[in-house]
């Protein structure tokens, strides 16, 4: 039952009924109401060890005077001491197995933790505001210097944006339709537009253009701000603000405030559109949002000022992500600064990533010894059809295990089976999607196979992340788009834009390395972030960190256990399918047609066949392991076939290790 107290009491008369006023509605919206995200903001602020001045010194060292009497009085240490000793008789007794005792101990801590947990906020706040004294105490010349500094940045700061804001005034001065003349006892004078007020941002100044007012006598309304036949649409227009660019030689754009108010902002001269130009991973990872470490956060970048943009994975709207940018925007710095908090803040127990890689290994080289990686790096087209089959197989599977348990998602399954039989999130990384265009048949069945991961792979936890360099549809079909984030760099073309982000919004970046447009579902707005860049160095303590600290771990999931392993066709596979299904016939495209659905792919395993081919040229021989027989290749007109070979050859014959 809440707690919480009754708003109207029992009505007891007619008297007290006639008394009884309940509020207005909606009066809470006309109260001071500040958002929780906003006031943990406020509140750390406050708490950030600063210089303190005299008169706060002497308050604080009273407050953690009083904090600490409260601990004294409550007899805090003596609880923690008491706690200790309990713990240690309840493993003593526990190895005894005195079950009453057990019990008798478990009575006895319940009340003494009780205490603890209560005082447990008092006794952090002792701790951090004595932390505060000391570090002042000890640091105080430097506070002082870095005091000293921070204000003069902001005196300069206020100096800039009051010369800024009479540049554009006076561009309004000059320019027609944009001011009021008129005559004043001979006297010739000009009413221009004002600015409500400034807000000073790192990469931008802000100028709030003073519209409309309330009116002194409420009950009239508002009250036109704007000069006599000045309109808000002519402040804004293209040639006014080609001459407010020239006039600061700076960027300025027209933006409309959440509220609907006109805003100027002005960006400083290391930025074109208000946002930095270069952001570094290690930085963005400082503010990582622990408390929603179980949504499987990710950075995708910075935005005005100087906010970092977090996105998570373990969304019910975005659940997969689509990367589109050309050579340059910084696309695959993008992609490794996601994998890079993945995998620098989830344990292999609670994700694994799969690679395909149409670049030849290029893109993912640097992550081929993370133990989050699950199978090998996928490097041609020929095994990525088999690999998505095999992700829809695991699909199958954890929906069959779901089910079992009347389990929806994959975090409702987690919670109710023991650790060691939770499952792992999957995500697979796809990079550059345009080689799969033009192949056919197997273009339309790897794009089916990323649709059904799209469609069914979030409730399971099952992810895709895919990349390309040319946004186009027959590159990016719509069914592939569905719940997904969709980023995009800077795009040449209108279609480009709208292939990706259905607007037009990555053709008017600013030719910027790293500079993304960001379109989720749970906001229609588009977001422009400049994305973080992980170095070479980032990533090399990232896998290893990754390596000392996550050791023999298996390369398969933990629900694959009984599971049949997966057939691999190399080499010795290849040569005993063809000797005892085509009697010696060396052929990839018979063996294709003989596995049917089960096939790798006719390029794999043709490219398997000539690989036996290139060998025994170079030998003379080949061994098959598995019985030791050995055999030689004859061409008969187009075909190769295999003979075994009677004689020992001189040359020592090509020795095929299974997979």
């Amino acid at each position: 039952m809440s707690s919480r107290p009754a708003l109207v009491e029992p009505i007891q008369s007619q008297a007290d009924d006639l008394a009884l006023k309940p509020p207005a509605p909606l009066e809470f919206l006309t109260q001071d109401y500040i958002h929780p995200a906003n006031q943990e903001l406020i509140d750390h602020d406050q708490r950030r060890w600063r210089l303190l001045g005299r008169f706060e010194r002497i308050k604080l060292s009273w407050y953690v005077g009083s904090l600490a009497g409260q601990l004294q009085r409550a007899g805090y240490n003596d609880l923690l001491r008491r706690a200790h000793a309990m713990r240690r008789e309840y493993h003593i007794v526990r190895r005894a197995g005195d079950d009453a005792a057990m019990q008798r101990i478990k009575d006895a801590a319940r009340d003494v933790l009780a205490r603890i947990n209560e005082l447990h906020s008092t006794h952090e706040l002792y701790q951090h505001y004595q932390g505060w004294l000391d570090y002042e105490k000890k640091n105080r010349r430097d506070l002082k210097r870095e005091a000293e500094r921070e204000k003069r940045i902001r005196e300069d700061m206020r100096k800039e944006s009051k010369w800024l804001s009479s540049l554009l005034i006076d561009v309004w001065r000059k320019t027609n339709g944009c001011h009021y003349t008129y005559s004043d006892d001979g006297k010739e004078k000009t009413e221009v537009p004002r600015f409500e007020r400034v807000v000073i941002r790192p990469d931008a100044h802000y100028f709030y253009l003073a519209a409309s007012k309330l009116h002194i006598f409420k009950w009239l309304g508002y009250r036109w701000l704007l000069p006599n036949g000045v309109t808000v649409s002519r402040l804004h227009d293209d040639d006014v603000m080609e001459n407010m660019r020239a006039a600061t030689k700076r960027q300025v754009d027209a933006v409309w405030s959440d509220a609907g108010q006109l805003m100027f902002r002005v960006s400083r001269l290391d930025s074109p559109d208000a946002l930095p130009s270069k952001v570094k991973w290690i930085d963005g990872m400082k503010y990582f949002p622990d408390d929603r470490r179980g949504k499987f956060p990710y950075v995708v970048g910075m935005t005005e000022g100087r906010k970092f943009n977090w996105q998570e994975l373990a969304s019910s709207t975005d659940a997969h992500i689509l990367i589109a940018g050309k050579s340059g925007t910084g696309k695959s710095s993008l992609v490794n600064a996601i994998i890079g908090c993945w995998v620098s803040t989830q344990s292999p127990r609670e994700m694994r990533l799969v690679l395909i890689d149409m670049k030849g290994g290029m893109e993912f080289d640097h992550w081929a010894e993370l133990p989050h990686l699950l199978w090998d790096v996928v490097k041609t087209v020929d095994q990525v059809e088999p690999m998505l089959r095999r992700i829809i197989a695991t699909m199958k599977r954890r929906q069959a295990l779901m089910a079992a348990i009347g389990a929806k998602e994959i975090e409702t399954y987690n919670r109710r089976v023991d650790e060691q039989n939770r499952l792992e999130r999957i995500v697979v990384l796809m990079d550059e999607l345009s080689v799969f265009v033009g192949l056919g048949a197997l273009t339309e069945e790897i794009h089916n196979l990323m649709t059904a991961i799209t469609s069914l792979g979030r409730a399971v936890g099952v992810h895709l992340v895919a990349a390309t360099q040319r946004p186009e549809v027959k590159v990016i079909p719509g069914r592939i788009k569905d719940n997904m984030v969709r980023m995009s760099g800077y795009a040449q073309s209108i279609a480009a834009s709208m292939s990706i982000l259905d607007n037009i919004e990555a053709t008017r970046l600013p030719m910027v390395a790293g500079r993304f447009a960001i379109v989720t579902s749970k906001s229609m707005k588009t977001i422009i972030v400049q994305t973080p860049y992980m170095t070479d160095e980032d990533i090399e303590g990232v896998v290893s960190s990754a390596k000392a600290t996550y050791t023999d771990v298996a390369n398969d999931l933990s629900d694959s256990a009984g599971a049949p392993a997966p057939k691999i066709w190399d080499e010795q596979r290849v040569l005993k399918a063809c000797i005892q299904w085509f009697d010696g016939h060396l052929s990839g495209q018979r063996l294709h047609q003989r596995l049917g659905s089960e096939s790798p792919g006719e390029r794999h395993l043709a490219k398997v066949c000539r690989s036996i081919r290139d060998d025994f040229e170079a030998v003379g021989s080949v061994l098959l392991v598995e019985d030791g027989s050995r055999w030689m290749l004859k061409q008969v007109k187009r075909g190769w076939y295999l003979h075994p070979l009677s004689d020992q050859p001189d040359n020592q014959p090509v020795e095929y290790s299974v997979i």
